[in-house]
């Protein structure tokens, strides 16, 4: 038998960049905040066995999904060079997920209440990035017919 966790993220994001040490408006300290859904649960594998208790509808007595709304917050630098392939960002991300439990029962603890309260998911971490600009055709000085 295996257990995974398996889930989806997905947000909308704003953000800016203060010019601040750098060599273009396009560089400086980055800023994002977002908003999102955040849903997730433990996913039971039984391989090759078959188990009763976690066949079909039973499995969902022991996967604990929870789903909720999440906002999330990045706080770095972007470099952007005047000409070249040395663009970057690198930064602190924080995520916030306000989730609530999703089943009534928990079979392995059919004793104990579910909550229904909202609960609070937190995530925080390094992020960095290359980034690849892709740049329009400049236009020509002289055409000819």
């Amino acid at each position: 038998m295996l257990l995974l966790s398996r889930g989806f993220y997905g947000n909308v994001t704003v953000g800016k960049i203060i010019p601040v040490l750098s060599p273009n408006p396009n560089s400086g300290l980055m800023f994002k905040f977002g908003i999102g859904y955040i849903y997730h649960k433990i996913r039971i594998e039984t391989q090759e066995d078959f188990v009763p208790q976690f066949e079909e509808e039973y499995k969902k007595g022991y996967d604990r999904l929870t789903i909720g709304l999440s906002t999330s917050q990045f706080v770095g630098y972007s470099f952007m060079a005047n000409r070249g392939v040395y663009n970057f960002y690198a930064g602190f991300y924080f995520n916030q997920g306000f989730t609530r439990n999703q089943r009534d029962l928990f079979w392995d603890q059919p004793e104990i209440p579910v909550s229904k309260d909202i609960r609070l998911d937190l995530q925080f971490g390094l992020r960095a990035g290359w980034l690849i600009p892709i740049y329009k055709r400049q236009p020509k000085e002289f055409y000819f017919n």
